[in-house]
Formats: C-alpha cells, structure tokens, sequence
C-alpha cells in the first residue's frame, strides 16, 4: 500500500501533492471517507479491507485528477510552444536545401537543442532529421515528374549530394528506390 501511495501522490510529478476535488468527485471522496469511518466503528468482520478498498478508490480518483491536471498543463505549454516551432518549421521550408543543424533552428526558437527536439516532435508528429527529409522527399516527388532531370540533380537540388544517401532516404520514405518510383509514376 506504501508504494501505492507513493506512486499516485509523488510518482513522477514535482509538484506537491495537494489536491482539489469539486463536483461529484468531491461527494464520492467525501462518501467513502463516511463510509471508513463506519466501517471504523462498526468493527466489522474484514472491516480493515473495506477500509483499505476505500482508500485506494480515493487514490485512484486522486490519481486521475492529477493526470487530467498534467495533461491541461502539457496542452498550455504545447501552445505556448507552437508559435516558436512554427517559426522554425518556416524556416526549414524555406532552408531544406542547405545543410540545417538542430542547433541551428533551436536558436530560432531559443531553446535549448534537446528540448526543441522534443516539443518539435510533439507538436509536428516527426523528428527534426524526419521532417526534413520528409520535405526533401517530397519536393523530389515533384522535380522528378520532368523526366529532363536525373535523379543526381534531383538529390542535389533538394540538399541531398550524395545519390546514395538520396536513395536510402527515399526508399526508406516511399518504400521503393527512387528510379523505380519514377517509373511506376511518371
């Protein structure tokens, strides 16, 4: 029970562990602590197992407030972050043809390289390295519908100069080589 308790109060939240029921949590918390303290002096048999029962459904319910409540604090700061992630987003569109560092774009957003990692995840559902492939791949996908561009100019083109690497990506990406796409499709 100590590690129950332990893990709903504390577990991995650095707050401090103080609670605020209001509603129907407020009047189900409250009808469990009347319901203990009859058990307690009723003294019935196994009147320490209801009583236990009782506490971990207040702990349950203490435990999903406390995830409801880290959930609304993630959501705010997502917000928050969203326009410095956009900023950066812009400026990869715009730059996916140079070699673009993470340190790079997180001094955009003035944060440091690991927590803009994270947040740009977060938000665009990708990686840095992803993303920008991503973007690359794409904009291959248009250059190579002019059957006059190779696909070694093609890779250059969108900030990719080695072929090889290209094609890794690519067939990684699309699930086949990019000769045979272009093939298939165009």
């Amino acid at each position: 029970m100590n590690r129950y308790l332990k893990q709903s109060l504390i577990g991995n939240y650095k707050e401090k562990a103080f609670y605020r029921l209001n509603g129907n949590l407020k009047k189900e918390a409250e009808s469990l602590f009347e319901r203990m303290l009859l058990e307690f002096n009723h003294k019935k048999p196994c009147f320490e197992l209801v009583i236990k029962s009782c506490i971990f459904q207040i702990f349950s319910m203490l435990s999903r407030e406390s995830d409801k409540k880290e959930d609304e604090r993630k959501s705010k700061l997502m917000e928050f972050h969203r326009a410095n992630i956009m900023k950066a987003v812009d400026y990869i569109d715009i730059n996916y043809r140079k070699k673009i560092t993470l340190a790079e774009v997180s001094k955009i957003t003035m944060m440091s390289s690991t927590y803009f990692a994270e947040i740009f995840k977060e938000i665009t559902g990708r990686t840095f390295t992803e993303y920008i492939n991503y973007l690359r791949i794409q904009n291959a996908i248009e250059l190579m519908k002019d059957r006059r561009i190779s696909l070694k100019e093609i890779a250059e083109n969108i900030g990719l100069k080695d072929p090889a690497y290209f094609s890794r990506v690519f067939k990684k990406q699309m699930g086949v080589s990019p000769e045979k796409y272009r093939n298939m499709f165009f």
